[in-house]
């Protein structure tokens, strides 16, 4: 009969661990202006209020694509990128400039905050002829569909009066229709 050792209370490889280096790993901190707060076991993290109206938070970009968007994203390789520097103050409209693609688009992204005003005239031909679609410039990344060879860039425009706007056309009307019943 052969008797082997008793095994070690501490695993092997616990062992082999305590005699590594510390963690170079950066302590982790929340990021700047960031509150942590322990309640009751339960971790919750507050992001700092963003302002959102400061103009300088977001450059405004537009990215073209050669394709068709996608449910989130632009598909394609990117034809055109461009960044484009705020308007001079609130209300103050610039130019319009014209920009011709070297391939038709299929897709794009218009980003730059609310506030900046900015808007995006697509034409199907050359030297802006041929008025397709207007897109606004959002906070946010959403793709717009179409086919495009040309485009013009305007900011400072003002919002429109929702009041000027008039009602709804469907308004109240979706509330009345009944839905059928399922058996």
């Amino acid at each position: 009969m052969v008797h082997l050792p008793p095994k070690p209370s501490i695993p092997l490889v616990l062992l082999f661990a305590s005699f590594l280096h510390p963690s170079t790993a950066l302590p982790q901190q929340p990021p700047p202006g960031a509150a942590i707060q322990d309640q009751t076991a339960q971790v919750s993290i507050n992001s700092p209020d963003t302002n959102p109206s400061s103009s300088s938070s977001l450059p405004i970009t537009l990215t073209i694509f050669s394709s068709s968007p996608g449910p989130k994203l632009c598909r394609g390789h990117a034809i055109a990128s461009l960044n484009i520097p705020p308007p001079e103050g609130l209300g103050l409209t610039t130019q319009s400039q014209c920009y011709n693609l070297p391939a038709p688009a299929g897709c794009g992204t218009f980003v730059a905050n609310k506030e900046d005003g900015c808007e995006v005239r697509l034409f199907a031909g050359r030297d802006c002829v041929e008025f397709v679609n207007l897109a606004v410039f959002m906070p946010e990344v959403r793709p717009v569909g179409g086919r495009w060879r040309s485009f013009e860039v305007r900011c400072g425009v003002e919002p429109p009066d929702e009041g000027a706007l008039g009602r709804p056309p469907l308004e109240g009307m979706i509330e009345g229709i009944k839905r059928p019943q399922r058996r």
